[in-house]
């Protein structure tokens, strides 16, 4: 997909700062007077994501961020807490750590065990932050006969969250993948379990995110997955750039995750069916993402928390600006779209 990006953001450059938030589970927010966004009841706070670094906190605060997510997972103990004491120099919180996808419903014990090792100490990296929140991919299905995105039509056993069907007519061709899918699903619920205590020593949510890994792929399905635990250390991290393609529009996938929501990751995508991959990602602001509607639905269900702009992830060699993102999370946040 072709996109001017600079013109893009030119004109949708401009906006007003956001807001202080309040951590749904963890008191890690800045001390800065809390200002309430015209029109909204909710706020949220500017975020950025990466390898943290004394020079880019400082960039950040320049340009108004005050959250960051933490991609140093596999730090030691000592530098995380180094990393937290910069980081508080500039009125940034570290409020989450961002691992690499894991393995639990792998059916090699060798796999999960890694996985667990990882992610227990990846949440003792993120206590030694200062932080709240590990992201969570749990599995993934690669090379599976899966219906497209935007054709799942899915029923499930709500009792054990199994897959009863993944397209409307018939599911036969799928067939592999749904007995794949429930018996991994089965692996992961187990797994996840073996965590929560570490989650109780270390005070961590678990934030299972939304992606591309053919899991929980609709708002019901992540839900039903995220809910099955009844635990506040088990939560979601809603990606709103990596739904668009999927049944459920972000607004629906807000509403339908409601107060399960403990963060929010600030990506566009422009739909389009006729491409590989159903469209691509670009600039804020600059795809199919009803973004005045993703914000009345965040101000409805109550999510005040950090607004991740993630976008760099998938820009490629035309990576947006602090500056560019800053103006755009601030239109966002204040529901300027005009």
């Amino acid at each position: 997909m072709s996109i001017n990006r600079r013109s893009f953001l030119k004109r949708a450059a401009g906006g007003i700062f956001g807001a202080t938030i309040l951590m749904p589970t963890v008191s890690c927010q800045p001390q800065q007077e809390k200002r309430q966004t015209k029109g909204y009841r909710t706020t949220l706070q500017k975020s950025w994501v990466g390898k943290p670094s004394e020079e880019l906190f400082a960039k950040l605060q320049e340009n108004g961020f005050t959250g960051f997510e933490s991609q140093a997972y596999d730090a030691t103990i000592g530098e995380a807490e180094k990393m937290r004491t910069l980081a508080e120099k500039y009125g940034i919180v570290i409020h989450t750590v961002v691992p690499h996808w894991a393995q639990l419903g792998s059916d090699q014990t060798s796999e999960v065990d890694m996985s667990i090792k990882t992610l227990q100490h990846a949440m003792r990296v993120m206590q030694a932050y200062g932080g709240g929140t590990l992201l969570l991919v749990p599995h993934t299905l690669p090379g599976q006969r899966v219906p497209k995105p935007w054709e799942f039509d899915v029923k499930l056993d709500p009792a054990s969250g199994d897959l009863l069907q993944v397209a409307s007519g018939d599911n036969e061709p799928y067939k592999r993948y749904m007995t794949d899918y429930n018996e991994a699903n089965r692996r992961i619920r187990e797994n996840v379990k073996r965590l929560l205590p570490t989650c109780e020593e270390t005070g961590t949510v678990l934030g299972v995110e939304n992606v591309w890994n053919n899991f929980y792929g609709t708002p019901q399905l992540m839900r039903n997955f995220v809910a099955s635990f009844d635990s506040p250390h088990v939560r979601s991290i809603f990606d709103v750039g990596n739904s668009v393609r999927y049944i459920g529009k972000p607004q629906e996938w807000i509403h339908e995750l409601g107060d399960l929501i403990v963060g929010l990751h600030a990506k566009d995508f422009a739909f389009d069916t006729s491409q590989k991959n159903g469209g691509d990602y670009v600039p804020l602001m600059g795809g199919s993402v009803d973004w005045l509607a993703v914000r009345t639905a965040l101000d409805e269900i109550g999510y005040d928390g950090f607004i991740t702009d993630e976008s760099n992830e998938k820009l490629g060699d035309t990576p947006i600006t602090l500056p560019e993102s800053s103006a755009l999370l601030d239109k966002i946040i204040a529901g300027e779209f005009s």
